[in-house]
């Protein structure tokens, strides 16, 4: 069809709008130039590598076996096939595509080159029938109900992964091979795999249509020929190595195109919710298909809207990809042809070029406004793809270098098998390809099938998506298309995109369940309590012994003077307090009186201490006569000492208070955004449907003994003092700071045989830590036998405390929380188990709704992330005194029924995700994210990999700044008698952590800080002293001096010391092949690329260098080294 033809058969499908909106834009349209020069047939049988060749090479010098980058796949064919025809393809094939026969070599000065042979012999191999049929067979004795068919289809999908896994080399080819498998006389499966150097999908498409070609001639013995003045791939990369380098006009507008696109931090498009300690990309892929009636449409729409079927579809990518992440910027990856001068278009090689879209997303545009936003940014980049990747990340991201800059990727391509169909003799009835590795998140390939179908290829990293996560991407994606197709004004955040099923799944996970019917608040079941136990040990507390009936009356008579004091509902009392029996009376005496008590760590600093009292605007202050000095003479509220309180005159029994469940009951205050706290004010309900979730859940027994040592400014603390005192059980108090000691804890759990107690995680990490000696003495008995149960919440729990948990307590469970202050203490909750994997936070607690929910309210599926928001009993009243802060995090409820108006949920700014098994998992807070020069790291991935490196007992990372740039620091506690040796634990990162993510500075500390509420206190963490940071260290002896001399003038830099990184100082892999090769020319050795690598520091390196110009000395100095030793 003639281009006017196709312009002809657009314009009847327009409608007038469209016409002049057609007409409009080519009377605007500049005259189109060519992007570059024309690329002219050279004729060398060698040539430099091109970008893309160049990475590839770099990457299998530093690991040969690697086979991540071999293309393959099997053709299924029933017929009779030729072995003379076959054979004669290979042969021909090999003849026409120079491509085909190159070697790849270090040239001069150990730049690498691609060389061409003037002939190559194409490996095939065949097997035999019988063979095949022996690992039929085989597989059939394994699994009875596997048919013949399905049977063969596992033996040759299994070969094609073998004869896919035996690398190549690249140095002496050939890099691509054949096998035949004959299952039978007319059964055949032809199966190939080749380098990636030497080629790629277009490439594979022309291989495919010259192979039926060439077979179809020699099958016929037609005369075969060659075009002599066909372009060969070296012509193209010598062209692309000259003009990258050139000042030509065209290469210098595309480099300031993409310094626009690319300078600056790139979009992160964050999707993995897994959590892995695997840092290898794992490939796992779906292939499904639009049905037949989806396809039409959407192909129908995209001629309707005058854009291709390739950018509707990347367009719905786009919309979904915004609302699983909520991003206002997406980064996507793009493959391009870069075919763009018509005599590529024959040529077999590695042409293919990444390009980086950077798309802004919102969920108030339509589907049809991001469609043209699509297909212009889209047509953008399309114009500017001569430069590959490669040479844009080392111009605009060198810190990029080595990682992939992208998440997500998106590829559009045809399908090429269906030329098989015409193979002489014989008929394609199957076509499979190799499962590729894949070096981002997930990526997408939409392949138009010969028949009109769109096939859905879906790859992703299993270590962060699974395969249920896969599945319901597919499932949505095809919903949004046909969302777009149907209705393309809708805006992206109202798209509806979960099914009832689905739905109804995710609702039965959001709710806990009804609460008790008879919900009492504490001073009503501590009451009751003590009326039903008087002589039971209440509370003991360094020795001393208190009952409930005694309890009670000390209660009761503190609570009648508060009512005496016009204290009354809502009335705010501060408690300014040691832990002690006074202050537990002065809690429950507040609560008696109706009021609500805001307990003040006497700890806290002066200021902070003042501003929470005149923010609360307390009615009085209950405090300790020995912290007197921590109250200003000029404090605004009524200060009542209780040891110089004479309440013998008031009455024992309790004041006349009917308390409400939606009466105020404390005032807890935590940290601000602001800079000053924020006081959370929290009403009896939730305290009460809390306690009473916790009774019916683990049963509190009389014979319990609670441990209460978290200060009473956190809100765990809540149900240490209140759950044993409701339920009968005894309150065990820790003395003033003894819950610091580990093994002061412990010998108060051993001594008061103490059932029940809470730790943050990280202070249960340092419990065990700090008792781990008294274990080994105890020479295998049980460390604190009566321990029953232990609570964790306030931070995540690691798998190395939970498995080293079990280790010392075998006989005790293991229960990790999590909740909000500002939904009264705990949530959610899971128990623990050894085997486990993962630690989720659990499923929501009777009377509470978890929803997942993205940034425009909508929930979110099972296996994606989103924004935890709480519901329910639970919730605060709100921020004390703060309504704007308030009406920001606690929001109407739009889930709630018709019967709950006015209901409201908080938002809680935790990234969670609901797993496949229905619980709970906590990633993290939305708003922490760091970056380094442009990298995106996790400081919890650091620390975790810290925490199992040998020696080191805890440890907790920053991003500092120095006059380098921001650097890492890591803060490290480490086991009695160790000393800090920064280039082991350098080393035994290196391992587990790419190089940017490894900290320049270590710092030994003896402890870690914590916060009076036991969580990490990170403001603490000492500044590191510049002498810390790297530091200017001279090169020693001559090799060391020569060696720096070198990365002088690779690097152009003016002097290098020993204990320099080559890649910290700017080097790349290109340059480390330059380097060695003058290392090889000076000194005569010849260093591995991947001892390079491994060996990053002048005088490592050195040291590598000096063993092999000089073993017998090193054998020399080993022997005289021994030698003193012994002596």
């Amino acid at each position: 069809m003639s281009i006017n033809a196709l312009l002809a058969a657009r314009k009847g499908n327009m409608t007038l709008a469209q016409k002049k909106a057609m007409l409009k834009q080519l009377e605007d349209k500049q005259p189109v130039q060519s992007s570059a020069p024309v690329i002219k047939k050279l004729g060398k049988l060698q040539a430099p590598l091109s970008a893309a060749q160049q990475r590839l090479w770099f990457e299998w010098l530093i690991n040969p076996e690697n086979t991540a980058y071999h293309l393959g796949g099997g053709m299924c064919l029933s017929g009779h096939l030729d072995k003379d025809a076959l054979r004669a393809s290979l042969d021909h094939l090999a003849e026409r595509h120079a491509g085909l026969r190159t070697q790849f070599v270090e040239g001069e000065g150990a730049k690498p080159a691609q060389v061409v042979l003037p002939t190559l012999r194409l490996p095939l191999e065949s097997v035999e029938q019988h063979e095949l049929a022996a690992e039929v067979a085989a597989l059939q004795a394994h699994d009875t109900e596997l048919s013949r068919e399905q049977a063969q289809e596992q033996v040759y999908k299994a070969r094609l992964a073998r004869f896919a896994a035996t690398p190549f080399d690249l140095r002496t080819g050939p890099l691509m091979r054949m096998q035949w498998l004959q299952f039978a006389p007319e059964q055949h499966v032809l199966l190939v795999v080749m380098h990636h150097i030497i080629s790629d999908a277009w490439s594979k498409s022309l291989i495919i249509k010259d192979f039926v070609e060439i077979y179809q001639k020699a099958s016929l013995a037609q005369p075969i020929t060659h075009d002599a003045n066909r372009l060969d791939y070296t012509d193209f990369a010598q062209w692309q190595n000259d003009w990258l380098n050139s000042d030509a006009e065209q290469v210098q507008q595309q480099w300031q195109f993409w310094q626009q696109q690319l300078t600056g931090h790139l979009p992160v498009v964050e999707l993995g919710v897994t959590n892995s300690a695997n840092s290898v990309p794992k490939a796992e892929q779906l292939v499904t298909q639009l049905p037949a009636q989806l396809a039409a449409q959407v192909t129908q729409f995209a001629r309707e809207q005058g854009v291709s079927l390739f950018v509707v579809l990347l367009t719905a990518y786009q919309a979904l990809l915004h609302r699983y992440t909520n991003e206002d910027e997406l980064l996507t990856a793009v493959p391009v042809a870069n075919r763009n001068q018509f005599a590529t278009h024959s040529v077999v090689g590695f042409f293919v070029n990444i390009q980086l879209m950077r798309l802004p997303v919102a969920g108030e545009l339509t589907l049809q406004q991001l469609l043209r936003n699509c297909a212009k940014q889209a047509l953008a980049i399309q114009a500017q793809q001569d430069i590959p990747i490669d040479s844009l990340m080392k111009r605009f991201q060198p810190n990029l270098q080595g990682a992939t800059p992208y998440q997500v990727m998106f590829n559009h391509l045809k399908d090429s098998s269906s030329g098989l169909a015409q193979l002489h003799g014989a008929s394609l009835t199957n076509y499979f390809s190799l499962t590729q590795g894949i070096m981002c998140d997930l990526a997408l390939d939409t392949t138009e099938l010969s028949d009109g179908g769109v096939q859905l290829q879906w790859r992703v990293d299993s270590n962060k998506l699974s395969a249920a996560w896969i599945s319901t991407f597919d499932e949505q994606y095809q919903s949004l298309l046909r969302t777009f197709c149907q209705a393309p004004e809708t805006q992206i955040r109202d798209l509806l995109l979960m099914s009832a099923e689905r739905k109804a799944a995710l609702a039965a996970l959001e709710s806990g369940g009804k609460t008790s019917a008879s919900l009492l608040s504490v001073p009503q079941a501590f009451a009751l309590q003590a009326q039903k136990t008087p002589d039971a040990i209440a509370l003991r507390f360094m020795g001393e012994s208190v009952t409930y009936a005694e309890l009670q009356q000390r209660v009761n008579q503190l609570a009648q003077y508060l009512v005496a004091q016009n204290i009354s509902h809502e009335s705010k009392v501060a408690l300014l307090f040691e832990r002690s029996i006074e202050m537990v009376v002065a809690m429950l005496a507040t609560l008696q009186a109706g009021a609500a008590y805001v307990p003040i760590e006497p700890q806290l600093p002066e200021a902070r201490l003042h501003y929470i009292i005149e923010q609360s605007a307390c009615a009085c202050i209950l405090s300790h006569a020995s912290v007197k000095a921590q109250l200003a003479e000029n404090i605004s509220a009524q200060v009542t000492w209780l040891e110089h309180l004479e309440l013998s005159a008031y009455p024992t029994t309790a004041p006349n208070v009917t308390i409400h469940l939606d009466n105020l009951a404390y005032v807890i205050y935590t940290s601000g955004s602001t800079g000053k706290p924020k006081g959370v004010a929290c009403v009896h309900r939730g305290v009460a449907n809390r306690l009473a979730w916790g009774q019916t859940r683990y049963q509190l027994q009389g014979s319990d003994r609670v441990l209460q040592k978290t200060p009473f400014g956190f809100d765990v603390s809540i149900w240490e003092f209140f759950w044993p005192l409701t339920q009968g059980a005894s309150l065990v108090l820790a003395a003033p700071e003894q819950h610091k000691e580990p093994s002061q804890i412990r010998q108060l759990i051993e001594t008061e045989a103490v059932t029940v107690c809470h730790f943050v995680p990280s202070m249960l990490q340092a419990f065990m830590t700090g008792i781990s000696s008294s274990r080994d003495a105890l020479g295998g008995k049980a460390l604190c036998p009566s321990l029953r149960q232990v609570f964790t919440s306030g931070e995540m729990l690691t798998l190395q405390t939970q498995q080293q948990f079990f280790s010392y307590f075998e006989q005790t469970a293991l229960h990790n929380l999590y909740g909000p202050t500002e939904t009264a203490i705990e949530v959610t909750s899971w128990q623990c188990h050894q085997q486990d994997d993962v630690i989720p936070i659990g499923k929501p607690i009777s009377g509470i709704q978890a929803y997942v929910l993205d940034g425009a309210l909508n929930q979110v599926p099972i296996g994606v992330a989103g924004e935890l928001y709480l519901a329910g009993e639970c919730l605060a009243r709100g921020y004390l005194s703060r309504p704007d802060l308030s009406a920001d995090r606690f929001v109407a409820n739009p889930f709630a029924g018709s019967n709950s108006q006015g209901a409201r949920m908080y938002r809680t700014g935790d990234k969670v995700v609901w797993n496949d098994e229905g619980q709970l998992e906590f990633l993290g807070r939305l708003d922490q994210q760091v970056k380094i020069r442009g990298l995106r790291i996790e400081l919890g991935e650091i620390e975790s990999q810290l925490r199992q490196l040998a020696n080191v007992v805890d440890a907790a990372v920053l991003v500092k700044s120095s006059a380098g740039g921001e650097q890492l620091v890591a803060y490290l506690v480490l086991v009695n008698d160790a000393e800090l040796e920064p280039d082991t634990l350098n080393s035994q990162l290196t391992t587990q952590l790419p190089q940017y993510m490894i900290p320049s500075v270590f710092v030994q500390l003896e402890k870690l800080p914590l916060t009076v509420n036991g969580k990490l206190d990170r403001k603490a963490l000492p500044e590191p002293s510049l002498q810390q940071f790297s530091t200017f260290a001279a090169p020693q002896g001559e090799i060391e001096s020569g060696l720096a001399e070198i990365w002088q003038q690779v690097l152009q830099l003016e002097k290098v010391g020993r204990d320099d990184n080559f890649f910290a100082l700017g080097g790349h892999s290109l340059l480390a092949v330059e380097t060695l090769s003058q290392i090889q020319a000076q000194f005569g050795v010849d260093i591995a690329v991947r001892d390079a690598f491994a060996n990053p520091i002048l005088k490592d390196l050195a040291a590598i260098i000096s063993a092999q110009t000089n073993p017998e000395q090193e054998d020399a100095l080993l022997d005289l080294e021994a030698f003193l030793e012994n002596l």
